[in-house]
């Protein structure tokens, strides 16, 4: 089954053929909006403006609010697994089980003078008495009280029915004579309640009855009186006329002066707008304080003209906004014809099938005129006024005429909302440069988040503020994913993907900053919805569109892959998101593109330390060899062999030494850097550990050189790696005496305490020759030396990386001060117990 906005089809898949219907085969409406089939096979059609229709498999019934439903306007329906449907509706949502009817029940209550009456059947009513209030009561099993609807009239006062949410209708100043009050319950399914009746008379007080029997026996008795007691009427007549007429005066005065007071209270509301989206509001108490106004409206709207289009803005039966209603600006329309002439209004006369065609038309743009009310209910007369304001008009549909005094407050409460409007704009720009402003700095950050990766890992950090960063400049998403290639193309084509395979990564993401990871290798033929995805990454551009009922949004990243958005529906994505979503979109194809440079630079050092490893291995076994037999022959020749023989056999043994050193400093590295550097955790006392450095490089002191420790109280037992801390003092040490030649050189143990536990500090200072600005950064990196050192002095260049290695391997840093000519102080910090996390 296929609904468009011309009828209903279905495709027989046998005869691969189409049958067509519409509104002459039973649908209520041609425009489909739903499509939903229950247990029991029967098919249900939403539509438009014609209710919802069922199919049998036979023949269509069509039901709409005649039979119940909340408005003929359907936009859902949902089997209830049962025997009925939940139908969401412009108006709401009801539960429709076919044949099923609960009717509601209505009462009248009645409050004269104070004194309430319940219940009551007729009542009696001097019309001296100020005000009556009538109560009304209604139940229902199926909607709630506060969701009832009352339609009520006064017969003999006012014949027509009105609709009203309010229990309490007031009567003020009734004239004598007989009335009778009518009321009905409508619950959600707008079914009516059986009427209930009040009877209502209204007399003259008794004490006026008395007053004027009096009167006229005494005009029988003092006939000669006659004279003078009309004399005395006139008088009265002539002064209650006065009074009157300065009570009426008093009215308008004290009328005009509360409608200012509403109109600056607005405006004050208006000036106040924090917000663009308080328009709403604002629009909101304009139309209620224009239906307060009393006269007989039946609805009010307010329109913007903005640029090509039209706004309107209106409430629902509860008073509550609804979502403005966009049109096009129709410059022929005869209410524009008569704004831009300059009138201060437009007025239209309507009755019969043009009343109920403007109603209509208006319930199916969303404007709610009269669409909770039944069809049957709708006036037969409507006088609609266009008054004009500079950016719009306020469009009044009423039962009867509208003062021109009426059309000029009006016209102040439209300008009032203009002006309001026109704040409304002021704060979109803010809000569209603050925006702005977000975005440029959620870019920036993420751009130097970028710069500063060092590991490949780094990326789904940089995935995490991506989800953040979203969310700060407004783009909700409920899904995201980033597709990139696994090897970049740099001219993409689908030949190329269709020869070589299509090979990429998902990196998955929740709102949350979670991130997931996908790898797939496709070859030809290609799955349709790949052929897309490769058919848009080809193309380069953004895309939109739509997916089992969410709003789809993909922007290219880079040359790299699509930054894809997922949303709902309703949430969408305009153009400026996407505009906004391609500046996130290239922020991350740099992210990418920098893991791919540290992968590769990672994958290359990989390679190295293996090969490093693999070599120093294969070295050591040989140069240990070759150190053995030396020292052999040295031991077992030496009384026979020559002395110059004897001494190149040193240089040989020295030198093995030495080659021996460096292939272990190179093995120990590439163990570090490929992440193989096994700790082994003991306790032991930090005293004993740092004399035995000392008395290890006590050989290396020079003459004129004092080598010193220094172990400060508390400092007693760690429990770490021994032996790499111990080669770390050791190092540091050997270092620190190879470059003094006078002085001291120092060895300091400390104890730090802080919030994440106890720091174990080891300082080795010296007097020597000290290190250039220059040199101090790159100490640290493999074979590195500094410029000018004496040849005599240089070593591997290996010493300093390694400390660092095993430094960081105990969880700890170091870090050095230096001055040329007064000495260097090498400071390595790591925690007093090794935490294995």
């Amino acid at each position: 089954w296929i609904g468009t906005s011309s009828g209903l089809s279905r495709h027989d898949d046998m005869k691969d053929t189409f049958e067509n219907y519409t509104t002459d085969d039973g649908l209520g409406d041609n425009y489909i909006t739903c499509i939903a089939q229950d247990h029991t096979g029967v098919y249900w059609f939403g539509t438009l403006g014609g209710g919802i229709t069922r199919y049998d498999g036979q023949t269509f019934q069509t039901l709409t609010e005649d039979d119940g439903l909340p408005s003929n306007l359907v936009s859902s329906i949902v089997p209830d697994g049962k025997d009925g449907v939940w139908i969401g509706s412009s108006n709401g949502l009801v539960h429709y089980r076919p044949g099923q009817k609960e009717t509601p029940r209505a009462r009248i209550g009645a409050v004269v003078a104070d004194q309430r009456y319940d219940k009551p059947d007729a009542l009696s009513l001097a019309s001296d008495l100020p005000l009556i209030s009538i109560e009304m009561q209604g139940n229902s099993l199926k909607t709630f009280p506060g969701n009832l609807v009352y339609r009520y009239r006064l017969v003999g006062f006012d014949d027509a029915w009105r609709n009203t949410r309010d229990r309490r209708i007031e009567y003020e100043d009734l004239s004598t004579g007989s009335y009778t009050f009518e009321v009905q319950a409508v619950d959600r399914d707008l079914v009516y309640s059986e009427p209930a009746q009040l009877a209502l008379s209204v007399h003259l007080p008794y004490e006026r009855i008395g007053l004027w029997s009096g009167l006229g026996i005494a005009i029988v008795l003092l006939g000669l009186q006659a004279v003078r007691i009309v004399r005395n009427n006139r008088r009265l007549s002539e002064t209650n006329t006065a009074l009157s007429g300065a009570n009426h005066e008093l009215f308008e005065v004290n009328q005009e002066l509360q409608r200012g007071q509403v109109l600056e209270r607005l405006r004050a509301r208006a000036q106040g707008m924090q917000s663009s989206d308080e328009i709403g509001q604002i629009a909101e108490a304009v139309l209620k304080e224009t239906k307060n106004l009393g006269l007989s409206l039946t609805s009010v709207t307010l329109s913007l003209i903005e640029n090509t289009q039209v706004i309107y803005y209106s409430t629902n039966q509860q008073g509550r906004v609804t979502e403005p209603v966009y049109q096009p600006y129709d410059p022929t329309w005869p209410p524009i014809v008569a704004k831009q002439s300059g009138e201060s209004h437009h007025y239209q006369h309507l009755e019969g099938e043009q009343t109920r065609d403007t109603i209509r038309r208006g319930v199916l743009l969303g404007i709610p005129y009269f669409r909770d009310v039944p069809e049957a209910d709708w006036p037969n007369v409507i006088e609609t006024y266009f008054v004009y304001f500079e950016d719009g008009w306020v469009r009044l549909n009423a039962l009867s005429m509208i003062s021109e005094e009426d059309l000029m407050v009006i016209k102040r409460f439209g300008e009032t909302f203009g002006f309001a409007y026109t704040r409304h704009k002021e704060l979109l720009l803010k809000e569209a440069q603050n925006s702005r402003l977000a975005v440029d700095a959620a870019v920036a950050s993420m751009r130097a988040e970028v710069q500063a990766m060092d590991e490949a890992a780094d990326f789904e950090r940089i995935l995490g503020l991506l989800a953040e960063s979203l969310g700060s400049v407004g783009l909700t998403f409920s899904g995201c994913e980033i597709d990139v290639l696994d090897e970049p193309v740099e001219n993409p084509t689908m030949d190329h993907f269709a020869s070589k395979g299509f090979r990429y990564t998902t990196f998955k993401l929740d709102p949350a900053g979670r991130v997931g990871t996908n790898s797939y290798s496709l070859t030809v033929p290609f799955p349709t919805v790949i052929e897309r995805t490769i058919d848009r990454f080809v193309a380069g551009e953004p895309w939109r569109g739509t997916s089992e009922g969410d709003a789809i949004v993909e922007v290219p990243a880079g040359s790299y892959g699509r930054l894809r958005l997922t949303a709902p529906a309703e949430v969408g994505f305009e153009d400026d998101q996407v505009s906004t979503l391609q500046e996130f979109a290239m922020a991350v194809a740099l992210g990418y593109a920098r893991y791919l440079d540290i992968r590769e630079i990672q994958e290359q050092t990989e390679r190295k330390s293996a090969f490093l490893a693999s070599m120093s291995h294969e070295l050591r076994t040989p140069m240990n060899a070759i150190i053995g037999f030396t020292r052999m022959v040295m031991r077992r020749a030496g009384d026979v062999l020559p002395e110059r023989q004897k001494q190149n056999l040193e240089k040989v043994t020295q030198s093995a030494d030495h080659l021996l050193v460096l292939i272990n400093s190179i093995l120990d590295l590439s163990k570090i850097e490929a992440g193989r550097m096994d700790v082994e955790v003991s306790r032991f006392a930090v005293e004993k550990l740092i004399t035995g450095c000392c008395a290890t490089v006590g050989p290396l002191v020079k003459t004129g050189v004092v080598l010193t420790h220094e172990v400060t109280d508390g400092v007693t037992e760690a429990e770490t790696d021994e032996g790499r801390l111990r080669q770390i003092t050791i190092n540091l040490l050997s270092n620190a005496l190879k470059f003094t030649d006078t002085g001291k050189v120092t060895v300091r143990a400390m104890k730090e305490s802080g919030s994440t536990g106890d720091t174990l500090v080891i300082a080795v200072s010296d007097t020597g020759s000290g290190i250039p600005a220059d040199a101090l950064e790159t100490i640290f990196e493999e074979f590195q030396q500094v410029k000018g050192t004496d040849p005599q002095r240089k070593g591997t260049g290996l010493g300093l990386p390694i400390t660092k290695g095993f430094a960081e391997l105990l969880g700890g840093s170091i870090h050095v001060e230096s001055e040329v000519g007064k000495g260097s102080m090498f400071t390595v910090r790591v925690p007093v117990v090794y935490n294995a996390g």
